[in-house]
């Protein structure tokens, strides 16, 4: 597990959570399509659902699965509250909603961002291994995650963005501010990327906030 520091934030990167072995997330994904088959409109935009939100958070699951899952994701934003210099981080309480998002092959994610949360968490629950697109250097492609830098121009000895890669594997745990562009290459591979994306929300106790 390490955390970078980028820009003026800072990022959650572990290759591979050592609580997720292949059984763990086998049995993860099962228990995710099982909610993806109930909620078929989960990921639609407003656009084509025409209609009010249909979602559904796995971390009510009571599943065994689901409560580690849980205990990794509060467990590593502790960790990170601490290196944002959180008072008391251990004290701050958290509030998420996970689903899983699938990439399927010529799928991708376009930059955006997630403003009505304060992180958004990334467990890579299946990747293909191995895979290394031979025209990687000529097209926006080979299942790397990406964080822009919202500001390419602070440096004008730069005209590009500054974009850090992470190579996904399976297993592999990312947490962010929510604030940061991000995007996800063009999925090449004959396999579809799961990943559970949550979002998390977070609560200071010992600051008292009053509703606008």
């Amino acid at each position: 597990m390490m955390i970078k520091t980028l820009w003026p934030t800072n990022v959650l990167y572990e290759e591979r959570v050592p609580e997720a072995n292949d059984s763990f997330l086998y049995n993860l994904i099962e228990i995710g399509e099982e909610y993806e088959e109930q909620f078929p409109q989960a990921h639609y935009p407003v656009v084509i659902r025409q209609g009010p939100e249909t979602t559904y958070n796995i971390l009510k699951d009571t599943r065994p699965e689901v409560q580690v899952f849980k205990n990794i994701l509060k467990t590593r934003m502790i960790k990170l509250a601490q290196a944002e210099d959180f008072y008391e981080p251990e004290n701050v309480t958290f509030e998420a909603i996970s689903t899983l998002r699938k990439f399927g092959t010529n799928q991708y994610a376009k930059p955006h961002c997630h403003r009505s949360v304060d992180y958004v968490a990334v467990l890579y629950a299946h990747v293909k291994s191995g895979y290394r697109p031979a025209n990687v250097y000529q097209t926006m492609a080979g299942n790397r995650l990406q964080l822009i830098d919202p500001n390419p121009m602070r440096n004008r000895l730069l005209n590009h963005n500054m974009i850090y890669d992470i190579g996904p594997k399976t297993g592999t745990l990312v947490i962010h501010p929510s604030s940061v562009f991000h995007t996800a290459e063009l999925n090449l591979t004959d396999e579809p990327i799961l990943a559970f994306v949550t979002n998390i929300k977070v609560k200071e106790t010992v600051r008292v906030y009053e509703k606008l």
